[in-house]
């Protein structure tokens, strides 16, 4: 099996609604809880997978959310972390693909979800 053929049969098991990247064939699209939030990003970059969540323009964060995402970094967060990517706020971890299994990125996705409210709360 290939490592997408994987990563979509592990979805599936999981119930976790998903659809094909419509600009990057390697990344799939994971449904977030609710459907008015935005979806995360499933990569697939050999010899791992990047889950990526967008929060919000870098340069619409104030001080306050800033200083909210770090203490989530450091208190809250197991195995993601908010950082900057281009000009995005993200929500970003990665799991090696050969031993990607539904234990560990069920909580991923649990963790991602958890948090996607908390840090513009």
């Amino acid at each position: 099996m290939s490592a997408r053929s994987d990563l979509e049969q592990i979805l599936k098991h999981l119930g976790r609604a998903f659809a094909p990247h419509p600009r990057d064939p390697q990344a799939l699209l994971v449904a977030a809880s609710t459907p008015r939030d935005e979806p995360v990003t499933l990569r697939i970059d050999e010899p791992q997978l990047t889950a990526r969540l967008r929060i919000a323009d870098a340069e619409s964060l104030d001080a306050r959310t800033m200083r909210r995402m770090l203490l989530l970094n450091a208190q809250m967060l197991v195995m993601a972390s908010f950082g900057i990517r281009g000009d995005d706020a993200v929500l970003e971890a990665s799991l090696p693909l050969a031993r990607l299994d539904a234990t560990e990125l069920g909580a991923l996705l649990a963790e991602m979800d958890l948090v996607r409210g908390e840090a513009l709360a």
